[in-house]
């Protein structure tokens, strides 16, 4: 049994596999992972997404369950969900099966990483400065640039999401990080 999460960014499968780990670490048996990299634009593509799954589920029909997690980039989630929807629906008549779910990371995926400020202060090995709610942040990875630097660091996102993911209380990013908790609900609900 495996769940597939289709991403739009390549530094996106490493931490949201930390992530998902996390998540899984009390399941038995812990279903198997599969990570997918998808254009950001074939995901309002229903023929797009669905010609992937069909890939997919041909190549790995353990698969039970799909999560297509996808970032903002400074675009209100209201104005991508309709979309979203239509897609979404079209997907899940064609594959029940893998019970399609698509969840919006807010704003991209360090909008999640540094809403857990406790992560970002053990990665810097420093307490960072105040800075705003990471999930308002259109450019959430900006934000920890900006939180590096002031801290005399440099941040890399290759390196260091990977880093915080590993650093995170999934419980204190739950309470400051709501798009998270769909990410968390999509991925332990069986």
């Amino acid at each position: 049994m495996k769940i597939a999460i289709i991403v739009d960014g390549k530094s996106d499968k490493p931490t949201l596999d930390i992530l998902a780990e996390k998540l899984l670490s009390n399941r038995s048996p812990k279903p198997g992972r599969k990570f997918l990299l998808l254009p950001r634009g074939d995901f309002f593509s229903a023929s797009k997404v669905s010609a992937q799954l069909k890939f997919l589920h041909q190549a790995h029909p353990d698969v039970v369950k799909v999560i297509l997690c996808l970032d903002c980039e400074c675009t209100a989630p209201e104005d991508i969900q309709p979309q979203l929807v239509k897609v979404q629906e079209e997907i899940r008549h064609d594959h029940p099966s893998l019970n399609p779910t698509f969840v919006l990371k807010m704003h991209a995926l360090e909008g999640w990483l540094a809403s857990d400020r406790e992560a970002v202060q053990k990665v810097l090995g420093a307490e960072p400065t105040a800075y705003p709610k990471p999930e308002n942040e259109c450019k959430p990875k900006k934000l920890l640039e900006t939180v590096f630097r002031k801290a005399n660091k440099e941040f890399d996102y290759m390196r260091d999401d990977p880093m915080l993911a590993q650093e995170i209380d999934i419980e204190s990013l739950c309470r400051s990080s709501p798009s998270f908790c769909e990410f968390r609900k999509a991925v332990e609900d069986p």
